[in-house]
């Protein structure tokens, strides 16, 4: 005979645990700050400082590429103190804190009023956003283990891109209300402390 496969816990086991919605909120927080980035960036760029579009390409496309190589530098740093013994949940958990804590930190140096002093703080924003990008999914799949981290990992994805839409939006009547970017950062880097908040506070060691 066959043996039966197990399915793994139901959904409603799953909603009850506190770290499933951690990872969300977290992930909610974390999306709300990226999505603004990915959508409105080029136009402070140009609308606030005045960059040409052909200055753009390079300026523009710069904080993502450092993203990149911190997100996988955070990646290979975090798999390393876990092969020498550290605990994957609290690594993994410390990177995500981390990340988005020093990001909402940074956020606010972008309007400073020399633009290389704002353009150095989007800089570091971005290298601190990409500290936490590497370890995101990497800590769900820890925490649901094989039987649970399909389901996990959709409803994380469900909640946290509910975030890409609402951003944008919010983004566009925050600068059209006030006809500035510094509420709607303000905006972003009050998500990303949200989003700590959440990963710090409701992931635990176990996923209960």
């Amino acid at each position: 005979m066959i043996p039966k496969q197990s399915t793994g816990p139901g959904w409603k086991q799953l909603l009850g645990r506190k770290a499933v919605w951690g990872t969300c909120g977290g992930l909610c927080g974390a999306n709300y700050a990226w999505y603004f980035l990915l959508s409105w960036l080029p136009s402070y760029l140009v609308r606030e400082r005045h960059f040409s579009l052909r200055s753009l390409a390079f300026w523009g496309a710069l904080p993502y590429l450092l993203m990149a190589v911190t997100s996988m530098s955070g990646g290979i740093l975090a798999d390393r103190w876990i092969s020498r013994g550290a605990s994957p949940v609290k690594v993994r958990r410390g990177f995500l804190v981390t990340g988005l804590v020093t990001t909402a930190v940074l956020l606010p140096s972008v309007l400073l009023p020399r633009v290389e002093w704002a353009v150095a703080g989007l800089f570091l924003s971005c290298l601190a956003f990409g500290i936490y990008a590497s370890n995101l999914f990497s800590l769900t799949q820890t925490l649901a283990g094989p039987e649970a981290a399909g389901r996990w990992t959709g409803l994380q994805n469900a909640c946290g891109n509910l975030a890409g839409i609402v951003s944008p939006v919010v983004t566009g009547w925050i600068v059209s209300e006030t006809g500035t970017f510094a509420a709607a950062f303000a905006a972003a880097g009050l998500a990303c402390l949200l989003g700590a908040s959440s990963f710090g506070f409701l992931v635990r060691e176990q996923s209960s």
